[in-house]
C-alpha cells in the first residue's frame, strides 16, 4: 500500500538497524513519463529534471528485470527526517556503517565491454559533475545495448570504468565508460564502443544496498578502507561491477575495485 501524509516510518540499514524516523508529507502515484522535476531534485540523487530522472533509473531497473513504459505508475514520496539514529562521531557519522566489506586482492579476469564513454568530474571534488554524467549515460547507453542483438546473458553484468588519462585525478577529471559485459562483439554497434579489459589484480570490495548509498560507499572505499588495508594502488582502470538482484526483496551487488601492483 502507498505511504500516507502523517505516516511515520522507521529508515533501516543493511543489517535492519533502524537509523532514521522519517515522517510523509505527500505521497502520490504518478506515470513514469510525468515523474516532475520537483521530485528529481527532492530524491537528492543528482538529477535536475524527470527526464534525468527517467534516464537514470529505467536502465537500472532494466537490469533487475523490470520492464518499464511510459504509463508504469511510480510512487514518488516526500518525507522529513524527525529522528536522526545513526551513532556519531566527533566527525559525524560513523564511517564504518558505510562499507563493512573487508578488503580482498584477487585478479579479475578478462571482460569485453559494449558502451559509452564521457568526461566526467570524480565525487570528491567540490565541482563534481558525477550525478549529471552518469546517470543520463548509462540510460542512453542501455537504451541502444538492448536494441542490438548481441551475444549476451539475459540479464548482463553492467560495468561502470574510471580512468585518468594523466596519472591518478588530482584535478577530478576523468573517464566514465558505462558497459555490460558481452560474450562476442556484434557486427553492428549502433554507435556504441568496444573496451576491452585485461586481467589485472584489483583491491576489492562489496557493496549491498540501495543505489542511493553508492557514492558514500565509493568515498569510503577511496578514503579510508584502501589507506587503511596498506594497500598502493596503481594507475589504471577502475571499476564499478553491477551484479543486479533476482528479487525485489534483495539487493543488488556492487563490487567497486581499484587496480593493484
Amino acid at each position: 500500500p502507498l505511504e500516507f501524509v502523517g505516516e511515520k516510518l522507521a529508515m533501516l540499514d543493511n543489517d535492519g538497524n533502524a537509523v532514521a524516523t522519517l515522517l510523509i508529507t505527500r505521497a502520490e502515484l504518478v506515470r513514469f513519463a510525468d515523474v516532475s522535476d520537483e521530485f528529481a531534485i527532492a530524491e537528492g540523487e543528482g538529477d535536475l529534471t524527470g527526464d534525468e530522472y527517467r534516464a537514470g533509473y529505467k536502465p537500472m531497473w532494466l537490469r533487475m528485470g523490470y520492464e518499464v513504459t511510459d504509463d508504469t505508475l511510480v510512487a514518488t514520496v516526500y518525507f522529513d527526517l524527525l529522528e536522526d539514529l545513526r551513532p556519531s562521531t566527533e566527525s559525524g557519522t560513523d564511517a564504518t556503517a558505510l562499507n563493512n566489506s573487508e578488503v580482498k586482492l584477487g585478479e579479475f579476469p578478462k571482460r569485453t565491454l559494449l558502451g559509452l564513454s564521457r568526461p566526467f568530474i570524480t565525487f570528491s571534488k567540490p565541482n563534481s559533475n558525477a550525478p549529471q554524467v552518469i546517470g543520463p549515460l548509462w540510460g542512453e547507453m542501455s537504451k541502444i545495448f538492448f536494441s542490438l542483438k548481441t551475444d549476451r546473458a539475459a540479464n548482463p553484468v553492467g560495468v561502470g570504468a574510471m580512468w585518468c588519462e594523466n596519472g591518478f585525478e588530482d584535478s577530478g577529471e576523468m573517464t566514465y565508460f558505462a558497459g555490460y559485459e558481452v560474450n562476442q562483439v556484434p557486427e553492428e554497434l549502433g554507435g556504441l564502443e568496444v573496451l576491452v579489459l585485461e586481467p589485472t589484480r584489483y583491491a576489492w570490495v562489496e557493496h549491498t544496498g540501495p543505489m542511493h548509498e553508492l557514492p558514500n560507499a565509493v568515498s569510503d572505499f577511496y578514503s579510508r578502507q584502501l589507506p587503511e588495508s596498506g594497500i598502493s594502488r596503481k594507475q589504471g582502470i577502475d571499476l564499478e561491477i553491477y551484479y543486479e538482484s533476482d528479487s525485489e526483496s534483495t539487493p543488488g551487488k556492487v563490487v567497486l575495485a581499484a587496480p593493484v601492483a
